[in-house]
């Protein structure tokens, strides 16, 4: 497989990445019984979308590179707190099932980053490596306590609790 074929099937694989983490998001809302709005991927221009009154809304836009999940009611409950977790550590579960794969099917020998750099060829378990790569630093860059990160949402909820003072119910 050729270094253009390579970095393609792991573009779709970092897509499967951030569908994957936003699906992780919905699955742990829909659990918790937390209502969702509206569930989206991607960016720009809508290609499909759900039209059931007083259901969820899902939303797939023209440009897979990233995600939204849109809960609705109380925003300060502890309830959602694992909500913004479910997606990172979905991302950190398929790096390791993507690393899993790489490695079954690779065998042992160099490591892709250093073919890479030596503008060797790549095979598609590269891509399964690259796409683990990116699922892992999804994951943790996610987890960062910085506003727009889903760790962001976790300093800024548990900070509403605390400064409140109010008990809230699981």
């Amino acid at each position: 497989m050729g270094l253009i074929a390579t970095m393609i099937l792991s573009m779709c694989l970092s897509v499967l990445c951030i569908v994957a983490h936003e699906i992780g998001h919905l699955i742990a809302a829909l659990w918790l019984r937390v209502p969702v709005g509206s569930f989206s991927i991607g960016l720009g221009p809508v290609i499909w979308q759900s039209a059931e009154p007083g259901r969820t809304k899902y939303t797939v836009k023209a440009l897979p590179i990233s995600g939204s999940i849109i809960m609705e009611g109380e925003s300060e409950g502890i309830r959602w707190l694992p909500v913004f977790l479910a997606g990172p550590l979905t991302n950190l579960a398929l790096a390791v099932l993507l690393m899993f794969a790489s490695a079954v099917y690779s065998g042992p020998g160099e490591g892709v980053w250093q073919r890479l750099s030596k503008w060797e060829r790549l095979d598609r378990t590269d891509a399964f490596s690259i796409a683990a790569s990116v699922s892992r630093s999804y994951g943790l860059l996610n987890l960062l306590p910085a506003l727009g990160f889903d760790g962001g949402q976790c300093i800024v909820l548990l900070g509403r609790m605390f400064v409140h003072g109010r008990k809230r119910r699981i």
